[in-house]
């Protein structure tokens, strides 16, 4: 574990810590000096994994807590979010004293502070990168959280075609059509003539045959009912769009 290095910002200490030549600052007392109501913990879920981490302190008491530290790009990032007037001047003073002092140390690399302006490059590339990652995520996780609303609520766990297909936004018909084609279903007769539809055995997680007996003038035979189950709407979702994708 490295030196805490602390510094005075008025009456507020900021303390400091260089890890791997690189400085880290303690996000509670950034939080602090910025007037971020926030609080270290909900800044902390704002930021990306690799402009923070977990760092062992020791309070007053001699005791190792747990706190957030981050680089000097989520150093940045946290001066951009404050609406502080302070905040300049803040980051100045970092800039113009913290940085400088780490350097002189031959710890801290000598790279030149950030510019105002590529502060808030830098500020805006973190938030378009996390803007384009939260959008992918929602993207995977919508179709999944439409299953769970529409589907996994329904008796039984599993839907006939013709609801399957009012989520999928498709006709009945269509869908049939599409298992069909895709040999995930297969056409088969009862004895009475009527046309009844079956699931190959690979689909077996995926379809359920309910099997009822149905009495004739003549006897009886038995009748199948196809019913599609979650996995097996999760799946016909995800050939639908493989196949919009290929065409």
């Amino acid at each position: 574990m490295s030196e805490l290095i602390p510094f005075q910002y008025g009456t507020t200490p900021v303390r400091t810590v260089v890890i791997d030549g690189e400085p880290w600052f303690v996000l509670a007392d950034l939080c602090k000096v910025l007037g971020l109501a926030r609080g270290a913990s909900q800044i902390a879920e704002r930021l990306d994994d690799g402009v923070r981490q977990a760092y062992p302190i020791p309070d007053s008491l001699g005791r190792t807590q747990t706190a957030t530290i981050v680089n000097e790009p989520g150093m940045y990032e946290v001066v951009i979010r404050s609406d502080k007037p302070e905040a300049v001047a803040f980051r100045r003073w970092i800039t113009g004293g913290v940085l400088p002092a780490l350097r002189k140390t031959g710890t801290y690399s000598t790279t030149p502070a950030l510019t105002d302006d590529e502060l808030i490059h830098q500020a805006l590339s973190i938030s378009a990168t996390r803007v384009a990652a939260l959008t992918e995520r929602v993207a995977e996780l919508e179709p999944k959280a439409e299953l769970a609303e529409n589907y996994l609520t329904a008796s039984a766990g599993s839907r006939l075609i013709g609801e399957a297909a009012k989520i999928l936004d498709m006709k009945g018909k269509e869908l049939r059509a599409f298992l069909l084609d895709e040999r995930m279903i297969f056409v088969r007769h009862a004895q009475c003539g009527n046309v009844l539809y079956d699931f190959y055995a690979d689909y077996a997680p995926h379809f359920e045959a309910r099997e009822t007996v149905v009495n004739h003038t003549w006897g009886s035979c038995n009748h199948y009912t196809l019913r599609i189950t979650p996995r097996g709407i999760d799946l016909i979702r995800k050939r639908i769009r493989d196949r919009k994708a290929a065409a």
